[in-house]
């Protein structure tokens, strides 16, 4: 039996102190772990962005290419009509 205030250690403590550590060792090898996956999916992220950047970056030049051929088919339009009109 124990005394109110023995200088014995209560076993309750050292088994609860125990259990504290082991939870504060896996939640911090949990966070570890997430912040693991979190890095992972950051990177998958971002080669996901750059390559839909280049992919953003190749229909803008198509665009610009489809805008001069359209330009210079309206000014071969145009000079045709002329002729045509000349002609008549």
């Amino acid at each position: 039996m124990r005394l109110p205030n023995s200088q014995q250690p209560d076993i309750s403590d050292h088994y609860s102190a125990k259990s504290n550590d082991d939870f504060l060792a896996s939640e911090s090898d949990r966070q570890m772990l997430l912040l693991k996956q979190q890095d992972e999916e950051l990177d998958e992220l971002s080669t996901s962005v750059k390559r839909i950047g280049g992919v953003g970056l190749t229909i803008h030049e198509e665009l610009l290419a489809q805008e001069k051929i359209l330009d210079e088919l309206g000014t071969e339009m145009d000079s045709t009509k002329n002729r045509l009109d000349f002609v008549q």
